[in-house]
């Protein structure tokens, strides 16, 4: 049931908006209004939005050069023994 109250309120919106008024529709005499504040409104958002991502990812830079090297250089010692038939049967149902 709740869909179709949305479908009827959705097309009696798109009905109402498509009054001719003066041969336009009441859509285009409220987007002649909305439109500056809409623009200025998604002008904003973007620059906020840049201006985080670029803080992001200088935070982001700083952070990694903080790491120690030796922490960046991660060895793992390889060993010099042979793998026993267990571990080959684990590491062949890994991979």
């Amino acid at each position: 049931m709740g869909y179709i109250k949305y479908f009827l309120i959705l097309t009696a919106s798109f009905l109402i908006l498509c009054i001719p008024i003066s041969d336009r529709p009441l859509f285009l005499y409220a987007y002649d209004i909305f439109a500056p504040a809409t623009k200025k409104l998604f002008t904003y958002i973007r620059n906020e939005g840049t201006q985080k991502l670029d803080e992001g990812k200088r935070v982001g830079a700083e952070l990694i050069q903080k790491i120690p090297e030796k922490i960046k250089k991660v060895e793992i010692p390889k060993s010099e023994e042979p793998l026993s038939i267990e571990e080959r049967e684990m590491l062949e149902q890994v991979l």
